[in-house]
């Protein structure tokens, strides 16, 4: 992860540059598809690419950006772990992440929630699931309460014991999204990724 942030000044975000390399780990883009997937502008994706090039993880080939071995290895090893971004019906703009056998890693799932808030996400729900069921640390019997987001896990993930939900939510989709990148960024730098 250390390799792959962003710059104070840059107009993309670490999560950008994750988002970037998953797309082209699908098949190799031209810089103007990169720049509508992933929304930024041409200077921004430009910047981008050239952080993700300076950091051994794309290089230029005739189809278009293509990831390098190290890209490859990068994404492999966070495919293996993370599934998401999912949008879940809950408030204005939901995403969910699931972070595979990492409930360990919770306490009560506040750090995940700091982190979240810090990047600009209203809140965050962090569940494990464990015993067959999705809880929140240090509650139980919230199924009724939360039944919306229950069902969009549901929908979006399958869940094994000890794996963790992140579900963000915020006014834009862009601060759902960043909000839970970085409540899931805590999971993953501890898993060394």
């Amino acid at each position: 992860m250390k390799k792959l942030t962003a710059p104070s000044f840059a107009n993309f975000s670490e999560y950008d540059l994750i988002r970037a390399l998953i797309l082209i780990h699908k098949e190799a883009l031209g810089r103007n598809l990169l720049m509508r997937e992933l929304g930024l502008s041409e200077a921004s994706t430009r910047s981008l690419m050239k952080k993700l090039s300076s950091s051994g993880f794309v290089k230029t080939t005739t189809k278009g950006i293509a990831l390098t071995d190290s890209g490859k290895n990068f994404v492999h090893k966070v495919n293996t772990i993370l599934s998401g971004p999912a949008p879940i019906n809950y408030g204005a703009f939901s995403i969910s992440f699931k972070v595979s056998d990492s409930a360990n890693m919770v306490n009560v799932g506040l750090e995940q929630r700091d982190a979240a808030v810090k990047a600009g996400a209203a809140g965050c729900l962090v569940f494990v699931y464990k015993n067959s069921r999705l809880v929140l640390p240090g509650v139980d019997g919230i199924e009724h309460v939360y039944l919306d987001i229950f069902n969009g896990v549901k929908e979006n993930f399958s869940l094994s014991e000890g794996d963790v939900v992140i579900i963000a939510f915020a006014n834009t989709k862009r601060h759902a999204e960043l909000g839970a990148w970085e409540a899931v960024k805590t999971l993953l730098i501890a898993k060394d990724i």
